[in-house]
């Protein structure tokens, strides 16, 4: 990393949470190619899909506090409290 990137690193970090969180979607849509068509077109088949078994009940649904404390076990540095 250069210095001048440091330089606003630096800065940016002395932004509130909200403020960083909007320039980091800034950096990251910097870095993004142009959208395929058929990439997005794949994405609505496959959520129109998961949305029907949802609401025919072939999907069950797990809430996020189980799923959270089953990654939790297999992740080695949440063992130590790390989080």
């Amino acid at each position: 990393m250069s210095g001048e990137a440091r330089k606003l690193l630096k800065a940016v970090l002395k932004l509130p949470a909200g403020e960083r969180a909007a320039f980091a979607g800034s950096l990251i849509r910097s870095l993004e190619g142009k959208a395929d068509p058929d990439v997005d077109a794949a994405w609505a088949e496959e959520i129109t899909r998961r949305v029907k078994d949802l609401e025919a009940g072939r999907t069950k649904l797990i809430p996020w506090s189980e799923v959270r404390k089953k990654l939790y076990r297999k992740l080695p540095s949440a063992r130590h409290g790390a989080r």
